[in-house]
Parts: structure tokens; sequence; C-alpha cells
């Protein structure tokens, strides 16, 4: 194998593994965007998060374009910590918390650049 056949190689695999990621990233933005348009009250998908384990809580990854997140304020880069006064620690929970908030806002508890703030949500009906 000469050297120009496996640099043709390496580059042919770089460029699978940016198109997978761009596949994947197209997925995640139309599957979040069109959960963003649920109107109905809050379920696990309507606010429009993308939500990884933290230490301290849940950070989100990414925010839908037109979600309510996004109209709230939340951001890529957040770490909520508590909901309705409950610790969040893993998305499950948070999705188990929004399934059962029967027309009450969202009380929110976050850190954002090192600073506690304090969000609500109104219900939407």
């Amino acid at each position: 194998m000469t050297h120009a056949t496996k640099d043709r190689g390496a580059r042919m695999a770089g460029f699978g593994l940016i198109l997978c990621l761009l596949i994947l990233l197209c997925y995640v933005l139309l599957h979040y965007t069109s959960l963003a348009g649920n109107s109905s009250g809050f379920t696990s998908d309507s606010l429009g998060l993308v939500l990884s384990e933290s230490e301290n809580g849940l950070k989100i990854v990414a925010v839908a374009h037109k979600s309510i997140g996004e109209r709230a304020g939340l951001q890529p880069g957040d770490l909520l910590t508590q909901m309705n006064q409950y610790t969040l620690t893993q998305p499950a929970a948070m999705d188990r918390l929004l399934t059962t908030a029967c027309r009450e806002p969202l009380q929110i508890v976050l850190m954002r650049d090192g600073a506690e703030m304090n969000l609500t949500i109104p219900y939407i009906d």
C-alpha cells in the first residue's frame, strides 16, 4: 500500500465521521424543533431541551429554536439544579416532574456562569 493510498483512506474515514455527525445533528435539531410546537401543557419534550447528567444537576446541551425553553431564557451551558423544589439528578426525574406538573408554573433553579438564578415558566394551556 502506497503512502498516497493511506492518505486517501484516512481522508475518507474522516469524511465518513463528519457525515455521520452532521446526520445526527440534523436528526436532533429536527426532532426537538418539531416537539417544541406542543402547546398543551408540559411534556418531557415540550421544553425543547437536550440534557446531560452532571455531578450537580442536569446540564443543558442544546435548546430547540422557538421552544418553551428558549422563550423562557434557558441557554446551553445552564445547569438545572431544582424544579418545583425537587433536586434534579437524572433526566428521568425531570420527565416525571414534568408529567405530573398539573397546571402549575415550573419553578426552576439553575446555575449560569457561577451564579444561581430562579426562573418561572408559566403553564401553557
